[in-house]
C-alpha cells in the first residue's frame, strides 16, 4: 500500500514560525531593535508584528525584542520538546535494517549507504506529527539558520519547503516489508514495532553510560501544542 504523506498545512508553518523565531530571540546575539530594523529585520517585520499580537515577546529597556513571560513559556516548552526529541528519536537516525543494528556516531561511517532514516516512520508508528519531529531535528541542527537568505524564506513562506520535502520522501512504514528466508511476508508494521522495541533500550542504555543526568521529558511532550486556529492558546 502506498500512503502518500500529507503536505505541510498553513497552520503548521505559522506555528513553526513563530516558534523558529522564539528560539532565535532567545538565542541568538543579533538583537532585533524595535525602531532601528536593519534590513533582514525589515523583511520579517510582519512576522515580528505576530508575535507581540500573541503577546509573545516584549520590549526590554533598550528597546529590543525580548520573550515576554507566555513567549518564555512557549519557549520553554519549545526546549522540552528538543530534549524529548534527542533521546527518543535521534536513536532511529541511523537504522542498518540488514544487520539490525544502530549507528554509532562516534565510530560508525556515516555517509554508508546501509544506514536509512527511520524517525519519521517512527513518529508515524506512534502517532506523532512527523513534520514536528522533523522541525525539531533541524531547529536542533541550527538547519533553518544556514543560509544567509533565511530572513527572506521566513518572509516569502518558503523557509520549511524544504522541511516538507524530506518529511514526504522519508522511508514509510509499509516500505519496510520483506519476504523472510521461508517465503512469508514480514509486515512493516511488525519491522517498526522491532525497531522502536530496539532503538529505545539502546538509547537508554546510551543514556546511562553517558551519565546523563538531565530529566527526559516522555515523549508525549512532542505532540502537544499551545497554538491553535491561528493563536496561542493556554
Amino acid at each position: 500500500m502506498n500512503t502518500k504523506r500529507k503536505s505541510l498545512t498553513d497552520s503548521q508553518r505559522q506555528e513553526f514560525s513563530i516558534l523558529l523565531l522564539l528560539h532565535r530571540i532567545a538565542n541568538s546575539q543579533d538583537k532585533i531593535h524595535f525602531s532601528f530594523l536593519d534590513q533582514n529585520h525589515k523583511t520579517i517585520e510582519p512576522n515580528l508584528k505576530a508575535l507581540e499580537q500573541q503577546d509573545l515577546v516584549q520590549l526590554d529597556v533598550e528597546q529590543h525584542y525580548q520573550l515576554s513571560e507566555k513567549g518564555q513559556q512557549s519557549y520553554d516548552r519549545l526546549v522540552q520538546q528538543q530534549v524529548s526529541y534527542q533521546a527518543h528519536f535521534e536513536i532511529y537516525t541511523f537504522v542498518d535494517l540488514g544487520a539490525g543494528t544502530f549507528a554509532d556516531p562516534e565510530t560508525d561511517l556515516l555517509e554508508d549507504e546501509c544506514w536509512a532514516d527511520l524517525r519519521v516512520a517512527v513518529a508515524e508508528h506512534k502517532g506523532i506529527d512527523p513534520y514536528r519531529v522533523v522541525f525539531l531535528a533541524m531547529l536542533s541542527d541550527e538547519s533553518f539558520f544556514t543560509s544567509k537568505d533565511w530572513y527572506f524564506d521566513l518572509a516569502m513562506g518558503t523557509l520549511f519547503d524544504e522541511l516538507e520535502s524530506i518529511t514526504k520522501e522519508q522511508i514509510r512504514i509499509d516500505e519496510l516489508s520483506y519476504d523472510d528466508e521461508d517465503g512469508n511476508e514480514v509486515m512493516g508494521e511488525e519491522v517498526i514495532v522491532d525497531v522502536i522495541e530496539q532503538g529505545s533500550q539502546l538509547a537508554q542504555e546510551r543514556r546511562e553510560r553517558q551519565a546523563f543526568d538531565q530529566d527526559v521529558p516522555n515523549e508525549e511532550i512532542i505532540t502537544t501544542t499551545v497554538y491553535h486556529d491561528g493563536g496561542w492558546r493556554w
